[in-house]
């Protein structure tokens, strides 16, 4: 099976273009002497693992001064059997704070988490949750992160049009806090961007994890339609050959579409072969 990875999508590369002009405009600090921003979109379009786009989000972060970074896929309704909250993403946390995260389950009380999916603003921390009562729950996971070195952050509350909530999230240096008067406006671009590169590598891995276990992410009639779409036929043509109403082949089509993040039938039939989920 080939392997699924960003720059098999030209829309990839498109739209990060669009994001290079504006954030060239407003990320002198991300360059260094003689680079050009342009070098960091590149090299996240051209990833072809998890472990890359870590590194490369690990130096971007860098440069705007903070220590560490989390971007985090909290759900996406393209996850089977996802009712909770999800711990799916890239992070340059410690394994040990990591393991404790999800060995706890502090998805399901972290603030951070709580406030990414309830509102649509950037915060700082300090500011966010200066007055905040937490509950004991609360308590320990904010305690335990500052004991992991932890302290302080702006987090970016990201949304898309499938319905997926993320919040990537930019951890300042050790014992310290982020500036109050410091402006975030770069770290919403970039968390954008970054955004909209990590989040169908991320689903697509998921997805790939499902598969190896014999967890299908389509219904039954989602993979035959799919899989007489990549045989070339019609909707009446798989109407006819499936017996039901054209109409419920085109339900079962945009279905299968949402659940693969995409955006036209032969897109989705394109990523369900990558996957192995139809032949």
């Amino acid at each position: 099976m080939r392997a699924l990875t960003p720059a098999n999508y030209t829309k990839r590369a498109t739209w990060s273009r669009r994001w290079i002009k504006e954030l060239i405009k407003n990320s002198e600090i991300l360059l260094d002497e003689g680079s050009q921003f342009s070098d960091l979109a590149r090299q996240v379009v051209e990833a072809t693992s998890q472990s890359q786009l870590t590194d490369i989000f690990q130096k971007a972060i860098e440069r705007l001064g903070y220590s560490k970074f989390a971007y985090h896929v909290v759900c996406s309704p393209a996850l089977i059997n996802e009712t909770n909250r999800s711990s799916l993403g890239l992070t340059s946390y410690s394994d040990k704070w990591l393991k404790h995260y999800r060995d706890y389950g502090y998805v399901n009380q972290d603030p951070v988490v709580d406030r990414v999916m309830s509102q649509k603003q950037a915060f700082r921390w300090s500011d966010a949750f200066r007055d905040a009562k937490f509950d004991r729950r609360q308590t320990e996971v904010m305690g335990d992160a500052r004991d992991a070195g932890i302290f302080d952050g702006v987090t970016v509350p990201l949304k898309s049009r499938n319905g997926e909530q993320a919040g990537f999230t930019f951890i300042a240096k050790e014992g310290s806090e982020v500036e109050a008067d410091r402006p975030i406006g770069l770290e919403c671009l970039l968390a954008e961007f970054l955004h909209g590169q990590a989040l169908e590598f991320i689903l697509c891995a998921e997805y790939q994890r499902n598969s190896r276990r014999k967890t299908s992410i389509l219904s039954p009639r989602e993979t035959q339609v799919l899989t007489w779409a990549a045989r070339g036929k019609s909707s009446w043509e798989m109407s006819q050959i499936l017996e039901i109403a054209e109409k419920s082949v085109e339900f079962y089509i945009d279905s299968a579409k949402r659940k693969m993040m995409a955006s036209n039938r032969t897109h989705a039939v394109v990523k369900a072969m990558m996957l192995g989920l139809i032949e």
